[in-house]
């Protein structure tokens, strides 16, 4: 019988094909190159292209990952909303250097960002609460997230959507929208023969960048 190794060393990886050749020379600036590629896996229907992980340390400088959705992208930096409550709005508020991942296998493709963290204005992030879903903000409201609980939160959570679809206003004051600076961001496209083109931005002033190609 084969071991997992075996299994996993005998499955194909970058299955994936690019849908147009690596700019040469790369796009001025990073945050345009990510919107072209975003936008091509939103047109190709990839499943959940807005998906991104976030790493973060903790204060004993551990490190911390999870997948999240982007809210937005522009030259400021890419952003999300999440609750102030979270151990990732925590750590950011305590140590802002950030890593963002993001990868599209079916097109090959995959983006690497280093940035520093930072709040958006309040006006943002009511914008944001306001366009959440009723079931979203229904568990926003009903719970602090990812705190212990006991007992069915079923009911917690549906007493909030009667409470909201019954016209009650409420806002979350723990919902926050961060937006990670765009200071390091490299752009993968691999190859099945490993000949991979990477490009690599680094920011040297305001919407400035220095881009250079990086050896496969």
């Amino acid at each position: 019988m084969a071991t997992l190794r075996d299994r996993l060393r005998a499955l194909p990886s970058i299955v994936g094909s690019p849908p147009s050749s690596l700019e040469h020379p790369a796009p001025s600036r990073p945050d345009t190159f990510f919107m072209e590629w975003l936008t091509d896996a939103i047109d190709a229907e990839i499943p959940e292209p807005h998906a991104i992980t976030l790493c973060t340390v903790d204060s004993a400088g551990r490190p911390d990952a999870r997948v999240l959705i982007i809210k937005d992208v522009s030259r400021d930096g890419i952003e999300f909303g999440i609750s102030g409550h979270s151990p990732k709005a925590m750590q950011m508020a305590h140590s802002p250097h950030v890593a963002l991942s993001w990868y599209a296998s079916p097109h090959a493709r995959a983006v690497r960002i280093r940035g520093v963290a930072r709040r958006a204005d309040s006006t943002v992030e009511k914008a944001d609460w306001e366009a959440r879903g009723l079931s979203a903000k229904a568990i926003a409201l009903a719970g602090k997230q990812s705190t212990p609980f006991e007992g069915d939160r079923v009911p917690l959570i549906k007493a909030k959507e009667e409470e909201l679809a019954g016209g009650s206003v409420q806002v979350s004051m723990d919902w926050q929208v961060w937006r990670i600076s765009l200071d390091e961001v490299e752009f993968w496209q691999g190859a099945k023969s490993r000949n991979h083109d990477r490009v690599k931005y680094t920011k040297v002033g305001d919407y400035t960048w220095d881009c250079v190609p990086l050896w496969p």
